[in-house]
């Protein structure tokens, strides 16, 4: 079969799996939901070493001092089986420390309480007997050698949010990974 003839029918292929999968992850959104939202957050470290990050704790063996040109990817999930998933989000919060050469004073900046998520998947708003996804993904990419720049050192608080449609908030715990 020629090269183009088979990607034509991966594709398709690909979208009918896509169309057939999306109707499944669908819940009415009920009047009142009683169970909170769940969320994952897995942190992809270079060298394909990925660790999890839930609402009750993390792998205490996960690292937490970054190398200056780390990429740090983050995917994070949540899921609200019987009333949907209104928005999932990634919480950064970034310091950054500055030392004087001549003086050695150092200033550090942040983090501070970050005012608006990173990354974040909403659903549009919705009413109960409409339908939602059961599960929203969010993803983020930190570039380590970006946020440093000039800085002596640098402080990255990170965590996720899982909220449902009736205003639940669940949230991973905070990760705090540092450079140096």
């Amino acid at each position: 079969m020629p090269t183009n003839i088979r990607a034509i029918c991966v594709l398709l292929f690909l979208i009918t799996l896509a169309v057939s999968c999306g109707t499944q992850d669908t819940v009415t959104i009920p009047p009142s939901d009683t169970t909170q939202p769940t969320v994952v957050m897995d942190i992809h470290f270079p060298e394909g070493r990925i660790y999890t990050v839930t609402s009750t704790g993390f792998n205490p063996t996960m690292p937490t001092h970054l190398g200056a040109n780390d990429e740090i990817s983050l995917v994070a999930k949540g899921e609200d089986t019987d009333g949907g998933i209104q928005d999932i989000q990634l919480w950064i919060g970034i310091g950054v420390m500055i030392c004087d050469p001549n003086t050695g004073d150092c200033v550090l900046t942040g983090p501070g309480l970050a005012s608006a998520p990173a990354a974040s998947n909403p659903d549009t708003a919705k009413q109960p007997g409409e339908t939602a996804l059961k599960t929203r993904l969010v993803s983020h990419k930190l570039d380590i050698r970006q946020i440093r720049g000039g800085a002596n050192g640098v402080t990255i608080e990170i965590s996720a949010r899982a909220i449902n449609f009736q205003g639940v908030i669940v949230k991973t715990t905070l990760v705090t990974l540092t450079w140096p």
